[in-house]
């Protein structure tokens, strides 16, 4: 039945008893639905020994625990947004979790991102306006295997992420040796507050080497004894090129607060102001207030 059809309904097939589970198991083996690939995925766990059966189900319990909640199961519980729209018309899709409950629900985060990528990319055509996907806390969120497919892609079917992490260890730590993909296919690097030694090293070398000109005075001074003694007084002057990085890592760590490091593919490494939407003139009004600041009072502009 169609309102059976949900990611819900599958956690209570997968915690059944176990003589229960068996006639489920039965029963998928004789159905001829959908060109026999139930019956063949009931085959292939009956075909697995006892010990990787269970194995096997208990690690697809495991990851379906978070639908136990009675929240998740009521998001989960009936479609109610076409996800293609993203790609058709203009609009804003907000999925927010409380960070307390990040870790238990990121699954949730991962299969709604994952959902809207395969939406987007089964609509033909590019959009009028590209679909942002703006993804806070990234590393955090575990990782997305259609992010990482889809990094190098995305420009192809109308897609952007932005995407936006503490510091480089913590992308190292979620997407192992692969990480590097993720910065290799950014257009745009924007980088600041860096603390974190490793993440502050990598920028410097992102900065490249500067040529810088160190000028060497030596001066020597002597004594010629003899008849006619003599002072002896000399200056040299040399002038040589070094290289050094452009800003070196413990450079990159001082930077200031509202200061920020942004890389351009094919451009020069830019050092800018990074502005503060709720002081910015042009900015101001635009937004809600947000309660986590004081409120700002808006300078006035005289022309």
């Amino acid at each position: 039945a169609p309102e059976l059809r949900t990611l819900s309904h599958v956690r209570t097939l997968l915690t059944l008893p176990p003589e229960s589970f068996a006639e489920l198991l039965k029963d998928m083996r004789e159905s001829p639905a959908v060109s026999g690939l139930v019956s063949r995925s009931a085959a292939r766990i009956l075909q697995k020994a006892e010990r990787e059966r269970s194995g096997v189900i208990s690690t697809a319990q495991s990851h379906t625990h978070f639908l136990d909640s009675a929240r998740m199961a009521r998001v989960l519980g009936r479609s109610t947004v076409d996800l293609s729209i993203l790609k058709r018309e203009p609009t804003s899709v907000y999925l927010i979790l409380p960070s307390d409950r990040l870790e238990a629900y990121a699954r949730w985060l991962r299969i709604m991102i994952a959902c809207s990528l395969l939406a987007i990319a089964r609509s033909r055509g590019q959009p009028k306006e590209r679909v942002l996907f703006l993804l806070d806390e990234f590393a955090h969120l575990g990782k997305m295997h259609p992010v990482q497919r889809d990094i190098g892609l995305a420009g192809g079917f109308g897609v952007t992420f932005w995407l936006i992490v503490q510091d480089l260890s913590q992308l190292r730590s979620t997407y192992g040796d692969t990480w590097p993909t993720f910065l290799a296919n950014a257009d745009v690097l924007q980088a600041f507050g860096t603390n974190d030694w490793d993440t502050a090293e990598y920028l410097s070398k992102m900065t490249g080497d500067a040529t810088i000109f160190v000028r060497t005075q030596n001066q020597s001074r002597g004594l010629s004894r003899g008849k006619q003694s003599q002072r002896q007084e000399g200056t040299a002057l040399s002038v040589s090129e070094r290289n050094r990085r452009l800003l070196l890592p413990d450079e990159v760590r001082r930077l200031g607060r509202d200061t920020e490091l942004l890389f351009v593919k094919g451009g020069s490494p830019l050092l800018t102001f990074r502005t503060n939407y709720r002081e910015d003139a042009e900015f101001l009004g635009r937004s809600d207030p947000n309660p986590l600041y004081q409120p700002v009072t808006a300078p006035q502009i005289v022309v």
